[in-house]
């Protein structure tokens, strides 16, 4: 039985481990951390600051708000996010799945895209980063006050992650969220030069995020049952 070596256990790493095993290779997954998933066990593109707001309102049907994607939206009055002028703001409802509020209320997440230089600075005096995430936390009310007249008297949760939020926890490439920019770069190789029989996967050799990293280990394991002439299985049905 042929043997495959997987150094690092995030999805892409446990997809492919899956996928070897579904077609009768000998997979090992080696991983330093004591959990499995990579970035997926926590709660450096551009830096990202990120505030997540519940709030007690029913917004499901609100005219100012559509379900499940980020929405961009134009500000009357722009804000400064981390020493950035913003005049846009996105927002994502995710009263598309009732199950991220009691009936009721509503969960929002505001995102920018920021340089992580910045926060990498502050980041170094604890109290200034504080209260420039504060500073954040106000501009974002003061936005959404905007666009939901009232709302500002209805939050009841806020949050505030930073890029330093993302480093502490994951350890992304400068605070990013996901890896190169979709279509940004494509055919990136997943092979190195004098490397028989090595291949690289996760969201910085394929498309971004969850989805790219686990269809990344897929499709690794595709290209080695090719070159092994072996039909690829995807099910153990």
């Amino acid at each position: 039985m042929k043997e495959i070596v997987i150094i690092g256990g995030g999805i892409a790493g446990l997809s492919a481990g899956c996928y070897a095993k579904m077609n009768g290779y000998d997979a090992h997954i080696f991983e330093m951390h004591n959990l499995p998933g990579g970035l997926c066990t926590s709660w450096k593109r551009k830096g990202y600051t990120q505030v997540s707001v519940g709030v007690n309102m029913d917004l499901s049907s609100d005219a100012n708000l559509s379900n499940s994607v980020y929405y961009l939206y134009e500000l009357d009055k722009p804000i400064m996010i981390a020493g950035e002028e913003k005049k846009h703001i996105h927002i994502k409802n995710y009263a598309f799945d009732q199950t991220f509020a009691p009936k009721g209320k509503s969960t929002l997440v505001v995102a920018f895209y920021v340089e992580s230089a910045y926060w990498e600075q502050i980041y170094q005096d604890k109290e200034k980063y504080k209260k420039e995430k504060q500073n954040v936390e106000t501009a974002v009310i003061s936005s959404l006050e905007q666009i939901i007249p009232g709302i500002k008297d209805k939050i009841e949760v806020i949050d505030v992650s930073t890029p330093m939020t993302l480093i502490r926890y994951i350890n992304n490439w400068q605070g990013s969220i996901m890896g190169f920019i979709n279509g940004l770069i494509l055919n990136i190789p997943r092979t190195l030069p004098k490397l028989k029989n090595f291949y690289m996967v996760g969201q910085w050799v394929g498309d971004a995020g969850l989805p790219g990293a686990a269809s990344s280990g897929r499709e690794i394991l595709e290209l080695i049952c090719k070159k092994d002439k072996k039909k690829f299985i995807t099910s153990n049905a």
